[in-house]
């Protein structure tokens, strides 16, 4: 079995793309999807922070989010979420190390993240999606 990943078909060459028998193309995830891989991040990389929920199973629209939360207590992933567009699930994953990077550089423990840690980690993860469009 021989799997290919590439951000850009285009690239390929047709006789090597010709020896695959399927492809799957991915699209850029949406706000509920980029929570979702936020939260898998999160938790596999044993990161928390305050008022995230634990006992989500569902995944929360803005809208919802407000309104299983109280006014004060929205879920953090959910703001952050937002915010990165564009952002592939690798992304994603280098922006929550980079935040717990961020945290540790400031004497503050993965327990201790806050979503400053998360803007300041933006400003240095190239957003995979919108890289490709601009070079075109």
């Amino acid at each position: 079995m021989v799997l290919r990943l590439t951000q850009d078909a285009r690239v390929l060459d047709p006789g090597v793309t010709s020896l695959f028998d399927d492809t799957i193309k991915l699209d850029i995830p949406t706000p509920e999807e980029r929570y979702m891989i936020l939260r898998a991040c999160t938790a596999n990389h044993g990161m928390t922070l305050p008022h995230q929920r634990q006992d989500a199973t569902l995944v929360p629209s803005s809208l919802e989010a407000q309104s299983i939360l109280a006014p004060t207590q929205k879920d953090p992933l959910d703001t952050i979420s937002i915010t990165c567009h564009g952002h592939l699930a690798a992304d994603l994953d280098a922006l929550c190390r980079q935040a717990t990077i961020i945290a540790n550089r400031d004497d503050l423990g993965m327990d201790q993240l806050a979503i400053k840690d998360f803007e300041e980690a933006m400003q240095s993860i190239k957003v995979s999606a919108l890289r490709q469009s601009t070079s075109v």
